[in-house]
């Protein structure tokens, strides 16, 4: 039988089984305790207890993730500037015998004020890196400690439209900028509803201006789809010059500063970059599109996800309705 005890605010936990050595661990939440005390007995019953690797921390792991599994997925680029703001952070120090529900909750909390999605991300992360590690890389944890931790609830879905004071605004801030692709690239995720990855990695061998089309390519949800051109957004990319194989020839990493600066310099600080997106989806709403003619353009599978991101303009709404 485990033995939880209470010392110092914090509860001891050790079990003991005939013929094997005692295990114990200290834990922040009596719930927590008394989950570990019941999987250490029934692995300890069935000859599964082994020792966690002391000196491997949970950077070691994310380094290896890194190398390893981050290249195969879609969200790479993401994914690996995710993984080295991770591995810059103190919870990547922590080594695999003292990473805790308790450290996890921790590292939570102190990340919530840069947003509960953003939170939830690395959280996912995290937890994925240390399933790989038991499931494929043979180490032993007991238990994976994110399993133990609440996610934090997300806000709800935003309904920031992007207005013509908006564009105008960020357009001035653009003219004192350095960062040539930033204006069309813009206007173009306006017109397109494309989000910013498929935007850095749109190839001109994509582009049909005869046509009026692009493709794009290594979507979100794995899927190709085309996108048909508006006037405006064949005029931007007739006007663009051909400096190599991609149309906007920037990376994420150097999208998302130039945005950061970008938004400082014109100081709609609650503007985000895939507000942009969303302005698209609902314009596509307002200029009579269907829900099904919008979810081709925008890539959305499903109708419930396609409206998260609709939000017509009530004055555009009231016109239809006095129509009648």
């Amino acid at each position: 039988m485990p033995s939880i005890l209470k010392r110092n605010d914090k509860w001891f936990v050790r079990v003991r089984k005939h013929g094997q050595p005692s295990q114990s661990k200290t834990f922040n939440i009596k719930k927590d305790a008394q989950k570990w005390a019941v999987m250490i007995e029934r692995e300890l019953d069935q000859g599964l207890v082994e020792y966690v690797d002391k000196s491997v921390t949970l950077g070691d792991l994310l380094k290896r993730y890194l190398k390893e599994v981050t290249p195969h997925k879609k969200s790479r680029d993401k994914e690996t500037w995710r993984i080295k703001a991770l591995l810059k952070r103190s919870i990547s120090g922590v080594g695999l015998n003292n990473l805790t529900s308790t450290i996890i909750s921790s590292y939570k909390y102190s990340r919530l004020p840069d947003g509960a999605r953003t939170t939830r991300y690395d959280l996912a992360l995290i937890r994925h890196c240390l399933e790989f590690a038991r499931l494929e890389w043979g180490y032993y944890l007991p238990i994976n400690p994110v399993d133990l931790v609440s996610k934090p609830r997300l806000n709800k879905p935003r309904d920031r439209r992007v207005g013509k004071d908006d564009i105008d605004t960020l357009m001035d801030a653009i003219s004192h900028s350095k960062v040539t692709y930033l204006k069309p690239l813009i206007l173009i995720a306006i017109e397109t509803g494309l989000r910013q990855g498929e935007l850095v990695k749109l190839m001109w061998s994509d582009v049909d201006l005869d046509s009026r089309l692009l493709k794009v390519k290594d979507t979100k949800n794995g899927e190709d789809r085309v996108v048909p051109l508006s006037n405006k957004a064949l005029v931007i990319l007739q006007s663009l010059p051909r400096l190599g194989a991609t149309v906007f020839n920037a990376s994420h990493s150097s999208l998302q500063n130039a945005w950061k600066r970008l938004i400082k310099r014109s100081g709609l600080f609650d503007l985000h970059f895939h507000d942009l997106r969303h302005e698209a989806i609902s314009r596509f709403i307002e200029r009579g599109l269907t829900i099904p003619e919008a979810a081709s353009i925008s890539g959305h599978k499903t109708q419930s996800m396609l409206l998260r991101y609709a939000h017509p303009d009530l004055s555009y709404i009231k016109k239809k309705v006095m129509s009648f």
